[in-house]
């Protein structure tokens, strides 16, 4: 019998997970300075099943037998990549950021209502500081700052952040019987069927056109999207959440911030203020509360 991987090796991949989840917005902002956002979704997933058709030839049987599950799974990854990449669009990436460090906080409250474990004080405390933060941070786009992204941008990545929190739920349960490469390939399969007809429906091939004069950055950006974000990525958080637990995969927002906070400045040359500041902290306390402090209590009565 094979030996099963570990929590620790689970959370070594969560992490390097959260690594490129901090990188996505900054290429994604990149790639949309030269091409529509739905085109770009529909570029990097075609480019991605490219890459992952060849490995899995012999596997997509099993794609097939479990289509009725992969179909509500996938849509629900399709509705976060395509409501992210469309929202970026309209907002700065710390934003973007800011408000998928809220993911840890929606997964608690969906995993509660799925699983009905009991709520500890700490964690209901968490919830309401995020929320708040939350809050905070999406009226303060309606004024219209540079740190705060627009309001219309922050509501659509909000919406992506709850179907992505909606994924990881759902990823823990449908992983105890799928393997995660299976996952990642039928998810990949139903966002390039959505894709493309979004993309048919809203921008024509008005954005195909412009791959002619696509420049190297952009190609590079793309590259990485592709490869380290629809591929490594998602197979990444996949893999950790069947080895580890969705509350832990959603508190890997912690290192997307910081890896986007750090780098966003000097790539992109966003500002953060103080106000910004607040609002992040509130959110990342609450996600503190809400999903890493039990972890750490738990460890202490080991």
């Amino acid at each position: 019998m094979k030996n099963s991987p570990n929590k620790e090796t689970a959370v070594l991949a969560l992490v390097a997970a959260g690594v490129i989840g901090g990188l996505m917005p900054i290429f994604s902002k990149i790639i949309l300075r030269e091409l529509p956002p739905l085109t770009v979704l529909f570029l990097s997933v075609t480019l991605m099943l490219v890459v992952l058709v060849p490995i899995m030839r012999r596997d997509l049987p099993q794609v097939y037998l479990y289509r009725k599950s992969l179909l509500k799974f996938g849509f629900l990854w399709l509705a976060n990549i395509a409501l992210f990449i469309i929202g970026v669009n309209f907002t700065t990436a710390i934003a973007s950021q800011v408000l998928y460090a809220g993911v840890p906080l929606l997964v608690f409250v969906l995993h509660y209502f799925v699983s009905r474990e009991k709520t500890e004080v700490s964690q209901a405390a968490g919830v309401l500081l995020g929320f708040i933060g939350m809050v905070l941070f999406l009226v303060g786009s309606f004024q219209r700052t540079a740190d705060f992204g627009s309001f219309t941008g922050n509501i659509i990545i909000f919406v992506a952040s709850l179907s992505w929190a909606t994924y990881l739920v759902y990823s823990k349960r449908l992983g105890q019987n799928v393997r995660p490469i299976i996952l990642t390939t039928g998810s990949a399969i139903i966002a390039w069927v959505g894709s493309g007809i979004l993309m048919v429906m809203l921008e024509r091939f008005t954005g195909l056109e412009k791959l002619r004069i696509l420049s190297l950055g952009g190609w590079l950006s793309l590259a990485f999207i592709v490869l380290f974000v629809r591929v490594a990525m998602i197979f990444l958080f996949n893999w950790g959440i069947k080895y580890g637990s969705p509350v832990v995969a959603g508190s890997m927002v912690y290192i997307s911030l910081l890896t986007t906070g750090a780098l966003t400045t000097v790539i992109l040359g966003e500002h953060i203020t103080t106000r910004f500041v607040l609002g992040a902290i509130l959110v990342l306390t609450g996600v503190f509360f809400t999903s890493t402090l039990p972890l750490l209590q738990k460890r202490r009565v080991r």
